[in-house]
């Protein structure tokens, strides 16, 4: 779980946020490496914050 501001910079506002921002990616153990859940959980991170700070506008 991640915490996410996005931040005007010029005005100083708040554009969006979310103290709750959760993903999880998976792998096969037999196959393939931690890495590649990590990345997973990571692009789904990435998603979920695009989607959420779209939705404000």
């Amino acid at each position: 779980m991640v915490s996410v501001e996005i931040v005007d910079l010029v005005e100083n506002v708040i554009l969006w946020e979310s103290s709750n921002v959760v993903a999880q990616g998976e792998f096969l153990e037999a196959g393939e490496t931690e890495e590649i859940g990590r990345v997973e959980a990571i692009e789904l991170l990435v998603q979920k914050i695009v989607d959420g700070a779209q939705s404000n506008w």
